[in-house]
């Protein structure tokens, strides 16, 4: 298996883990207030990752160059922001959530216009 796909199946594993970690721990303590950061760390850690990794390892050519691997830094570092920064937001602590979410969001999205010349330009 080639380097980007394993990293991005093994990290969704690990997110997952992490957003079940969250909802477990909002049902046990009856406190909902993560449930955005909990379904933010299901649907873009867990499912999106996977899908990444599934979308490299069928086209195994998309993961040569230097914009596959810059794709994977931005969306790791972006996503783990925006996750620590939803965690804060919603937690109680409004102003550093939010300094961490607005710029890690902003760079997550511009990133998937990466991705898609990714995919357009392997799936052609």
């Amino acid at each position: 298996m080639r380097p980007l796909s394993k990293s991005y199946l093994r990290l969704s594993v690990l997110y997952s883990i992490i957003g079940l970690g969250v909802g477990l721990m909002m049902v046990s303590v009856d406190d909902h207030s993560q449930m955005p950061a909990h379904a933010h760390i299901m649907l873009i850690g867990f499912v999106l990752m996977f899908m990444f990794g599934v979308f490299y390892r069928l086209w195994p050519t998309a993961e040569d160059g230097f914009l596959p691997v810059l794709h994977f830094v931005l969306t790791q570092v972006s996503f783990i922001g925006f996750m620590v920064g939803f965690w804060l937001y919603y937690g109680g602590n409004p102003e550093l959530g939010e300094t961490l979410r607005a710029p890690s969001t902003t760079v997550f999205f511009f990133n998937q216009f990466l991705f898609g010349w990714i995919v357009f330009k392997a799936t052609r």
